[in-house]
């Protein structure tokens, strides 16, 4: 038996000053931090910007970017609470800022491009047996690689956000499903800020590595979308539990995984034809549907039917409905409902992808000046050069402002569509201001939040899987919480319960 998918997600948002075009990132992520947290916290290590928080999550800065770890949990809907929480924790210490012209000055963006050839993360981590870890990563057993990177190379149908063009070294594009695909480079190994791998190695278990072991994938999109995030994780979930359990069939691997998901992304009428090791020809979405026929199988075998019921109805809605009309989804995914959005306005304007395509190539070019022999090469009019130019910038606008979390005068598309009714939602508001001051309550995230809210300042260090308190009455205590699947700690020398009578 497989042990149960617990699962974190970190999120690097993109920063920007507002009326600062110059402001450094790094310096916005500072003023950021030293806005003040309304929750407890202590930190992490010595460094001042990397906290862990009384609801079980962690966050720092990365790389110049506001980073938010949620906390561990199993149930989907406490994980999709729990990274919705991050959201309005990292909204209201922008707000405290300071305002510029009634909105906040630091920005903030739940999103994975720049337009400038850089890319920040969104990593879902998921627990694994130590044994299932080391053959796919260590071992790479070929079965193990080719069904997982065949899934995670057609997740995008199913759980992508989308993006306008393509990065310049890339393919051009005029809509993609993935941000990420761009800058999905190999196969596998343990990078994850260069050649970035389509199956991440990095062994960091943050638990007892003899048991278990933590799968770090990274060619995942930041969303909006509950929806998206409800079946992205929750399919991967059974991906992962069919694996350990051997319960999926041969037949689903692909000859190039990195390529077929490039052309996945780029597939925006779901026609093209990826080639599997085999040698036979299949649509994403059939390979994807073989994924769920599997999937449905296994559960309704007696596996976990009640808790993965709604994934399954679901994944095959979404896959009905790219097979049919994937203006269905128009309030469902992230990639359909930002699609929908930017394709009323491409209609009044009177164009389509494949013309922006066209023009991309022409604007995405080092000429300052516009190129007449290329515009001539694409059959395109010379005439129309500012007016394509100012529609291809503003549906990069827009696709930014879908996922902007911080008001303001153009951005945050996403929640005006929510409070329009216009967006499908799973969870309640309440369900995610539980999860920014409560952590999951059947994980070891339970204890280390309420540590963290009750003994603050009795902590002299901590980590995911180790917390160490000075308490008056009872001297040093180290709680080991290496077992991330039990909501209490293990003790060498005394019992103890983070709502037990001990002093502050």
């Amino acid at each position: 038996m497989p042990i149960p998918k617990l699962t974190g997600v970190e999120t690097e948002y993109g920063i920007s000053a507002s009326g600062e075009p110059d402001a450094d990132p790094l310096q916005a992520c500072v003023r950021l931090f030293n806005s003040g947290l309304e929750i407890d916290f202590v930190p992490r290590s010595d460094h001042p910007y990397d906290l862990m928080l009384g609801n079980g999550a962690r966050m720092y800065i990365d790389h110049s970017h506001p980073e938010y770890s949620s906390a561990e949990a199993v149930d989907l809907r406490e994980i999709i609470a729990a990274d919705k929480a991050g959201d309005r924790i990292l909204t209201k210490m922008a707000e405290k800022c300071g305002l510029s012209g009634g909105y906040p000055v630091i920005r903030l963006f739940k999103n994975n491009i720049d337009y400038q050839g850089n890319s920040y993360g969104r990593h879902e981590n998921y627990l694994l047996g130590a044994e299932t870890f080391k053959s796919l990563t260590i071992e790479r057993h070929p079965r193990y690689v080719g069904l997982l990177a065949a899934f995670l190379a057609t997740r995008p149908l199913i759980g992508g956000s989308g993006r306008v063009g393509a990065e310049k070294w890339a393919d051009s594009a005029g809509f993609q499903l993935s941000q990420r695909a761009d800058f999905i480079e190999t196969l596998i190994g343990p990078q994850t800020t260069y050649h970035r791998p389509l199956i991440n190695t990095r062994n960091e278990p943050h638990a007892d590595p003899k048991r278990f072991a933590r799968l770090h994938i990274i060619c995942g999109d930041a969303g909006m979308a509950e929806s998206s995030a409800f079946l992205k994780i929750g399919a991967t979930q059974l991906i992962l539990m069919m694996i350990e359990d051997n319960a999926i069939s041969e037949g689903l691997e692909f000859d190039d995984p990195v390529s077929a998901m490039k052309t996945v992304s780029r597939d925006i009428k779901f026609n093209q034809r990826l080639t599997m090791r085999c040698g036979r020809k299949e649509r994403a979405a059939a390979v994807q549907r073989r994924f769920l026929e599997s999937a449905k199988a296994y559960v309704h075998g007696g596996n976990h039917v009640g808790e993965f019921r709604d994934v399954l109805l679901l994944w095959e809605n979404v896959l009905e409905s790219i097979d049919t009309d994937w203006r269905r989804l128009g309030d469902t995914l992230d990639w359909a409902v930002k699609r929908t959005v930017l394709e009323r306005y491409i209609r009044d304007r009177d164009t389509d992808w494949e013309e922006i395509e066209a023009w991309g190539r022409i604007f995405e070019s080092p000429c300052s000046e516009p190129p007449a022999g290329p515009i001539r090469n694409q059959g395109l009019n010379s005439e129309d050069f500012e007016k394509q130019r100012e529609i291809y910038f503003t549906l990069r606008r827009l696709d930014l402002a879908y996922h902007e979390i911080t008001p303001s005068p153009y951005g945050c598309i996403y929640d005006r569509l929510v409070q329009k009714r216009a967006v499908k939602r799973i969870l309640t508001d309440r369900e995610i201001d539980e999860k920014v001051y409560r952590p999951p309550a059947s994980t070891r995230a339970r204890t280390r939040g309420r540590t963290i809210s009750r003994f603050k300042k009795r902590i002299t260090e901590i980590d995911w899987e180790e917390i160490v308190l000075s308490l008056e009455t009872q001297g040093v205590v180290r709680l080991d919480l290496s077992n991330p699947l039990v909501p209490g700690a293990n003790l060498k020398n005394t019992p103890f319960h983070p709502d037990g009578p001990y002093p502050l």
